[in-house]
């Protein structure tokens, strides 16, 4: 039961966010006598190569510090939100706690991703929803959700979610 806890404590931590979202504020645009309203904070509606790759490599990259239990450097390396809501003690806390049911991760594979631009509870920008299906040495058919947003020019892992 405390295991348990504690997963979804650390669950609700990676996805709290402190940024409210701001209200929907639109902007006209005259371009050859035709008005556009345009979202001040639009992005694409999708993400090209380049990004899904970089995305995916974030993601992979920052699974490497959480396979190696190199918990410090998972907090170091993930997004100012998560940063700014856990401290890095209590990250590392959480993290051995949420994952010492399961072992070590014996494999990987990559079964989705679905671009947004809003998550629940989160700031407005680019996210990749990554899903994985996992083996752990002491559970098998494990689904990890790894969600990186962009910030700051470049990709950094904001959300981590295994049941």
């Amino acid at each position: 039961m405390k295991t348990k806890l504690g997963l979804i404590l650390l669950v609700a931590l990676l996805f709290i966010a402190c940024v409210p979202k701001e209200a929907a504020e639109t902007q006209a645009v005259e371009d050859d006598s035709q008005a556009v309203t345009e979202h001040p904070r639009a992005v694409a509606d999708s993400l090209t190569a380049e990004e899904s790759v970089a995305a995916l490599a974030a993601a992979e990259n920052w699974l490497k510090f959480v396979d190696n239990k190199q918990w410090d450097e998972s907090w170091e390396n993930a997004a100012v939100i998560i940063q700014n809501h856990v401290p890095k003690e209590q990250w590392s806390s959480k993290m051995v706690e949420a994952f010492t049911p399961f072992g070590d991760c014996v494999s990987r594979e990559f079964l989705t991703s679905v671009y947004k631009t809003e998550l629940p509870g989160a700031p407005f920008g680019k996210y990749l929803i990554i899903r994985y299906r996992c083996e752990y040495s002491s559970k098998a058919n494990v689904i990890e959700t790894v969600t990186p947003m962009f910030e700051s020019g470049e990709w950094k892992v904001s959300g981590y979610y295994i049941r």
